[in-house]
């Protein structure tokens, strides 16, 4: 999983850079919005809240494997070339 992982970031960032306000988005706002789904099916246990509250963690997830790119290209310009053509991950 890790190799397609790394092999997907780097068809996507290997020619621009990953977009820190779109880690923020995900990870500042959309967390917020997965407390107060948290609060509402704590509050209310329906289907429609929880399915809210799922897609909300998966957003969350997306932003923290944004961060993780986005630090590991900050090691340099072929630092994803490098983890995506690694056996291991």
């Amino acid at each position: 999983m890790t190799t397609i992982f790394w092999r997907l970031a780097y068809r996507l960032y290997a020619r621009r850079q990953p977009s820190i306000r779109f880690e923020l988005f995900t990870i500042g706002f959309v967390g917020f919005m997965t407390l107060i789904y948290a609060y509402a099916v704590s509050v209310n246990p329906t289907t429609g809240n929880a399915i809210r509250l799922l897609a909300a963690m998966l957003i969350v997830v997306v932003g923290f494997a944004h961060r993780h790119v986005r630090l590991e290209c900050a090691k340099g310009p072929q630092a994803l070339y490098v983890k995506a053509m690694a056996k291991d991950g």
